[in-house]
């Protein structure tokens, strides 16, 4: 409940920086069949009211997300640093080397999130920009 609380906190803070109107926008104006075009993140009616109005368990839902594709082969990390390459190569090791290989295949989509008709679309911004 208090992730949750601190899901929709970030969320509504969110709201009105532009750099994120003018994300939910392309979001909004893509295929909406796609992975793009679905909401990623949450509020407390997503996360919470909704879901209990269904009769679906938010956190067994993670957990479940979370068993089956929570995988190395999956992920991508980047590092960058000073340290010799043995040094990062360590690190790496003793952070990620946990995580299971499952051996999943990276989800592939056909088509692409703007193939539709072209169209023109005005953001107006919440910020005064110079």
């Amino acid at each position: 409940q208090r992730e949750m609380h601190a899901v929709d906190s970030e969320n509504k803070k969110k709201l009105q920086e532009d750099g994120r109107r003018f994300y939910q926008l392309l979001k909004h104006t893509s295929d909406p069949r796609l992975p793009f075009a679905k909401f990623g993140s949450g509020n407390l009616q997503t996360l919470c009211h909704t879901p209990a109005a269904e009769g679906v368990d938010v956190r067994e839902q993670l957990l479940h997300f979370h068993r089956e594709h929570y995988c190395a082969g999956l992920m991508t990390v980047c590092v960058i640093g000073r340290e010799p390459l043995p040094t990062l190569r360590r690190w790496v090791t003793e952070k990620f080397g946990a995580i299971p290989f499952k051996g999943l295949a990276r989800p592939q989509w056909e088509g692409h999130p703007f193939s539709g008709p072209p169209m023109q679309v005005t953001l107006k911004p919440v910020k005064e920009i110079r």
